[in-house]
């Protein structure tokens, strides 16, 4: 349930920053306003879906470790490395020990 909630504080964000480079970019307001808009939606929305990878990676699989991973994407995945290191975390899932 968290999950989602970190995901739509996510998306208000970038939506946020897109609103804010749609207002506030001159060159936009002297060319098609529209065009450019729609350009800055896009690649605010593509970023925000590729920074969120390793999240759904990991809610999907439903990984025992969720909530760390979705903290260390949020905290450090704006670093490269934190983001592949939260990702190679969502996709390996420790194995169950078999009782005897």
């Amino acid at each position: 349930m968290i999950f989602h909630g970190i995901f739509a504080l996510i998306s208000a964000i970038a939506a946020a920053i897109t609103f804010y480079i749609i207002t506030n970019d001159a060159s936009l307001k002297t060319t098609n306003p529209y065009f450019g808009g729609a350009i800055a939606f896009a690649v605010t929305y593509l970023i925000v879906c590729v920074y969120s990878v390793p999240m759904l990676v990991a809610h999907y699989r439903k990984h025992p470790q969720l909530t760390a991973i979705v903290v260390l994407n949020i905290a450090g995945g704006w670093f490269f490395i934190v983001w592949i290191a939260a990702l190679v975390w969502a996709v390996y899932k420790p194995n169950q020990q078999k009782s005897e």
